[in-house]
């Protein structure tokens, strides 16, 4: 089988990798870990894609590819073999995931808009294990009172804390870190959590978490998490549905990262954290 690349995020277009392995294969789009542990997603042709994407022309469920879970995946100078299946690599487009500070409203602005997201989150938000389970719920509110204190101490209490791919505590910090670049505050917090992931990433969380958590604090934010923050800081109306479509993201993922932006905004706001949380 021989499909096309059309597109390609610019950071992914610079890793050096020649062998990976799949690692995640699912309706829209299925994971490689390359042999240096980045990160690279195929996505069939969509406009929600990751900031570690290569766009195909495939169009169908990608679970229906003659592939599976650990198969090796080699890379040539023009294309990219996948078992049997042959991604053309001859020309594709670059796409630019990283992003720059956006214009803001008046702070009561924003403040309302937060609380237009609570309630969304309320009535559609899916029920996250860092609310639901005792246990974990403990660990993350000791975690969270030590990232007040000192971000260091809370990464390594929070960071790979939840199941998944992408563990609950990476998807709440992935929402606190994008709230933060992209409203121009929390350079400091963003620079320890990419330290702390270059050091520490490979055997705190999962492969797929620190490479999508590295791209956060560097900047690079997928475009649902982009235009919700946006609607936060500049349009009401669109809060609801760019909430909703962040929620649609994974099992949970996208509603804890939704948690995420509003624990930034508190954060930078020095509120105090709200039950929720």
């Amino acid at each position: 089988m021989n499909l096309k690349v059309t597109h390609i995020c610019e950071h992914v277009n610079k890793i050096n990798w020649h062998i990976g392995r799949t690692a995640g294969i699912y309706k829209n789009c299925f994971n490689v870990i390359t042999e240096g542990n980045e990160l690279v997603t195929f996505f069939k042709k969509t406009d929600r894609f990751s900031t570690r994407a290569l766009l195909t022309d495939f169009c169908s469920n990608m679970t229906s590819l003659p592939l599976s879970d650990g198969m090796r995946v080699t890379r040539f100078e023009k294309c990219i073999l996948a078992g049997n299946v042959v991604f053309d690599m001859t020309c594709p487009e670059t796409i630019s995931v990283k992003r720059g500070k956006i214009p803001h409203g008046a702070d009561e602005d924003i403040e309302k808009n937060i609380g237009i997201l609570k309630k969304t989150l309320e009535i559609y938000g899916r029920k996250s294990p860092v609310f639901e389970d005792k246990i974990l719920s403990k660990k993350v509110k000791y975690g969270f009172e030590l990232l007040k204190e000192n971000p260091l101490s809370g990464f390594s209490a929070l960071i790979g804390l939840g199941a998944g791919l992408t563990p609950s505590c990476d998807d709440i910090i992935s929402g606190i870190s994008a709230y933060f670049y992209l409203n121009g505050i929390g350079e400091r917090f963003n620079g320890i959590l990419a330290k702390y992931l270059y050091e520490n990433g490979d055997f705190a969380t999962t492969a797929v978490s620190k490479n999508l958590l590295t791209d956060v604090a560097n900047g690079y934010i997928n475009s649902s998490l982009y235009n919700l923050i946006c609607a936060v800081a500049n349009d009401e109306k669109s809060i609801e549905k760019c909430a909703l479509d962040m929620i649609d993201y994974g099992s949970t993922s996208g509603t804890e990262t939704c948690y995420g932006v509003i624990l930034g905004y508190i954060l930078s706001s020095k509120k105090e954290l709200k039950e929720w949380l």
